[in-house]
């Protein structure tokens, strides 16, 4: 199964890098569509013939990387361990379908019992037993499939507002080719979706949904194998399930970040495969990932650009004179970027934003006492994470001094330098965006940072398991309960909650919200209007019309009809809505700016003081109506009688 899956993740690769070549050339319309698709079949298959060395066409490839697990899983049904794992498996995916839902929540965990984890932490417990001696592979994909998958799996409508810029984006290039302006990034993703939904039955909103959590479910545990394998790394599937006990939330659901996230760790790990085998395949897998990387997103694909060059860097003469140049690119790069995507703010130096947003991170341990011991332990747990990395990362890099793991310190040199890149990101003033975006930025590059520890942190994690396993009986089982439980308490904390020590705050998109879109684009009779609402109903307006209407203010700039929650005007106007007063002043001020004579504001049930806003709302606005029980509320006005 290793090779199937370094030749799917070569062919995905190609997808993504000659989709945004074509693109970016001409468009992604049919005619653009069937030149990428010849041009990645034909680069795959001189490839398959010059360097992997086996004649497979794509679909004899998938066909078979489907069939083979499918064998597989039949033949070890007979084992009562394996089909207990799986009988619980199918328990909670049962569950988890039974409370599919398309209304407003915060967490996942709201909805879904408490058993839910006593469950896990049993599977988890008989596949550690279960597979002590031997890999089995295939109950490690379940497990990260489902560790994965379960806002997928949840929510009938989508999680967050990211995504559902991205599939109207998708949704834009599917029916016209391409989106004005051409962006300089995303397009990597946006190419591999548009593949799969064009060679595939699968909606566009399921895919949206599930891309990123399938791939990573799959690519990464088979890799992880591949390379603890050739490291000589014993217990194979202990490191790759503890490696769960470290939060997983970036690949819970699919943005172009997160399939960057999940290009730039599968480079790290064949890089170091390369730097076991010392074989083309390897080599070309890495190349073709950070190719792959850049065109979906900057802030990965420039470390891994970057990373690539130096990590074959052959050159003898000038081999220092690349690398100092490098790593000076690589700590400036990404500030730069960052300051020039807005640029119309004046440059602005700010040491101690950058202080603080180091504390918040690497913040004191906490010793939770306020609850009961469960949740305490989650959350002194999650207080130590970043700790537990450094210090893992410390003892592993004492390891990969011993000269049969011949780890090289370029690993060690970008982790280094993309941490001081974070401090730098962190002092720049990001005041165009809302309070809780403006530390978003910076934590993104302090997470690529943390990726390039994985070579130190898998050494470290073998040689505490290896020491434990020498230990008596009772060490033994104690320690596979504790792992058990880190790794429940990492699937806790990587989704959002609402509980008494964390509140994630952001509700989901719901059916009322969807509905409300609907009743205002047919109540507007094509008259140009503006909505106020929350983050989440501008995803429900992405959802149903994509990027239906802009207005050009101040003869250059563009506003979008519905807020969009990175400091945009019309977002400001409905915090003064919700937050000060609602007033028919406010609203008409917004329908000023965009020239319009017809405004919408939308109140959702969940929101602060919702009845005090709803009822001085009414006294002013021209008409109201309800969705739900009272769940959102839509109120009419109209700037001048025309109407």
């Amino acid at each position: 199964m290793n090779n199937q899956i370094q030749k799917i993740l070569i062919f995905i690769s190609l997808i993504s890098i000659w989709g945004s070549l074509i693109y970016y050339i001409y468009s992604l319309n049919n005619i653009g569509f069937f030149v990428s698709l010849v041009a990645t079949i034909y680069s795959y298959s001189i490839i398959d013939q010059k360097i992997l060395s086996n004649n497979s066409t794509p679909t004899k490839l998938i066909l078979t990387f489907f069939k083979d697990p499918i064998i597989y899983y039949f033949k070890k049904i007979k084992s009562l361990p394996y089909l207990t794992i799986l009988l619980l498996f199918i328990y909670l995916f049962i569950v988890i379908f039974t409370n599919k839902i398309s209304s407003s929540i915060i967490s996942v965990w709201d909805i879904l019992p408490n058993q839910f984890f006593l469950i896990f932490i049993i599977i988890t417990i008989i596949t550690v037993i279960y597979t002590r001696k031997k890999t089995q592979i295939s109950l490690l994909v379940l497990i990260y499939l489902f560790c994965f998958s379960i806002n997928a799996l949840v929510y009938k409508i989508n999680y967050g507002f990211d995504p559902f810029i991205h599939e109207a984006a998708v949704s834009t290039i599917l029916k016209n080719g391409q989106i004005d302006p051409k962006s300089p990034y995303y397009i990597g993703a946006y190419a591999l979706e548009i593949f799969i939904f064009k060679l595939s039955p699968f909606s566009l909103n399921f895919i949206n949904k599930s891309l990123v959590p399938i791939l990573a479910a799959f690519f990464i545990p088979i890799s992880l194998l591949k390379l603890t394998n050739l490291l000589n790394l014993s217990k194979h599937n202990l490191i790759i399930l503890a490696l769960l006990s470290l939060p997983f939330s970036y690949f819970t659901f699919t943005t172009p970040q997160s399939l960057a996230y999940l290009y730039l760790i599968l480079l790290i790990i064949y890089s170091l495969i390369h730097q076991a085998t010392n074989k083309k395949k390897d080599l070309l897998t890495a190349y073709l990932l950070s190719f792959a990387t850049i065109l979906t997103h900057p802030i990965a694909g420039v470390p891994a650009l970057l990373f690539v060059i130096l990590l074959y860097n052959k050159a003898t003469k000038d081999k220092k004179i690349v690398s100092y140049a490098s790593y000076l690119l690589l700590l400036i790069s990404l500030p730069t970027l960052f300051y020039l995507n807005n640029s119309a703010t004046p440059l602005s130096i700010n040491v101690s934003a950058a202080l603080q947003n180091l504390k918040n991170t690497f913040t004191s341990i906490n010793f939770p006492y306020k609850e009961g011991p469960i949740l305490n332990f989650v959350y002194f747990f999650s207080s130590i994470i970043p700790w537990l990395i450094v210090l893992l990362a410390i003892f592993g890099i004492t390891i990969s001094k011993q000269k049969k793991y011949n780890i090289p310190k370029l690993y060690l040199n970008f982790s280094i330098i993309l941490f001081g890149s974070y401090l730098l990101v962190s002092s720049l003033d990001f005041s165009f965006l809302i309070n809780y975006e403006r530390s978003n930025y910076a934590s993104r590059i302090l997470l690529i940072s943390s990726f390039f520890l994985l070579p130190y942190l898998l050494l470290a994690i073998t040689r505490i398991i290896n020491k434990i396993f020498k230990e008596d009986l009772f060490i033994k089982l104690t320690f596979i309960l504790f792992l058990a439980m880190l790794v429940t308490a990492s699937l806790y904390i990587s989704y959002p909650r609402r509980d008494n020590y964390h509140n994630s705050r952001g509700y989901s998109t719901s059916q009322y919200d969807i509905d409300a879109v609907n009743w205002i684009y047919k109540n507007s009779k094509g008259k140009d209007f503006i909505v106020l609402a929350n983050q989440q109903v501008s995803a429900a307006s992405l959802h149903e019309y994509g990027f239906y209407k802009y207005y050009k203010i101040n003869n250059k700039e563009q506003l979008f009809y519905y807020p969009i929650p990175t400091g945009g005007k019309l977002y400001e106007y409905y915090l003064d809505m919700v937050y000060k007063e609602p007033s028919k002043t406010t609203i008409k001020k917004a329908m000023t700016l965009a020239n319009v004579n017809l405004g919408y504001f939308v109140l959702n049930k969940y929101w602060w003081a919702f009845d005090k806003i709803a009822n001085e709302a009414k006294l002013e606005a021209d008409f109201y109506k309800t969705f739900g029980n009272n769940d959102v509320i839509v109120f009419k006005y109209k700037k001048t009688p025309l109407y």
